[in-house]
């Protein structure tokens, strides 16, 4: 006698949920290793590695620019971050079936990841020019990635509730200050004068993306953690 019906016993209904599951939450850690890893490969490993390099002068793109010593180390390993935020945006992506403007986000911010590993092949190509000499690296860079953060980063505030709507609007308002004041430095620079604070600025313009990277990582995986009840019902799925 055949029997169509599947039992509790077979495999492909009681593993693919679980499965998914864990690939979603091991794509969303990525979110919380990424920035980190960020920090390490730019500012302990290559700062470190590039003699006379000053972090308070000089913008974080010259440690891969043509000129830099750092750039053979620094460009595989700038690859690897790059490869786990397209990971992390994939994992949002996956998470972001009933929310519309979550899924907005992952998808500005995946193009966001994929801009910065189109930017490797045109770095900074002078060292007299922090936002470099070279027009495609000055417009990947300077123009056309923000505008994917920027909205990756709005359309977010509309994806959870008031706390996180809140965070994102300071991140946005953080943002474009720090722009401001890093597009001024630089005209500074490229005019000739001496801006002593450079660095600091662009650092903390890339660290208050990152630290959005990070909180939403940490939202994502906290509504994705399964207690015991819940674990038990996907299985049975």
């Amino acid at each position: 006698m055949l029997h169509t019906a599947r039992t509790p016993h077979q495999p492909s209904r009681l593993f693919p949920p679980l499965e998914r599951l864990q690939v979603r939450t091991l794509l969303l850690a990525c979110g919380l290793v990424a920035p980190l890893y960020y920090v390490v490969i730019n500012d302990v490993i290559a700062a470190m590695g590039y003699e006379g390099y000053d972090r308070i002068t000089r913008p974080v793109s010259e440690l891969s620019a043509t000129y830099a010593p750092t750039r053979a180390l620094l460009v595989p390993l700038g690859i690897v971050f790059e490869l786990l935020m397209i990971a992390f945006w994939i994992g949002v992506w996956q998470s972001a079936k009933h929310n519309p403007a979550l899924r907005a986000t992952s998808g500005f911010m995946l193009g966001f990841a994929a801009l910065g590993l189109l930017a490797y092949p045109f770095p900074m190509a002078t060292a007299d020019k922090p936002l470099g000499a070279n027009t495609v690296h000055t417009i990947i860079w300077g123009v056309i990635t923000p505008l994917f953060m920027l909205a990756g980063i709005g359309v977010s505030a509309a994806a959870f509730g008031k706390a996180f709507r809140l965070f994102a609007i300071l991140t946005l308002a953080a943002l474009f200050a720090f722009s401001v004041l890093s597009g001024i430095q630089a005209g500074q620079v490229q005019a000739g004068q001496t801006v002593l604070w450079f660095g600091i600025t662009e650092r903390a313009l890339i660290g208050a993306w990152l630290l959005w990277v990070e909180v939403l990582a940490i939202v994502l995986l906290r509504r994705r953690a399964p207690g015991p009840a819940s674990v038990a019902t996907a299985g049975r799925r």
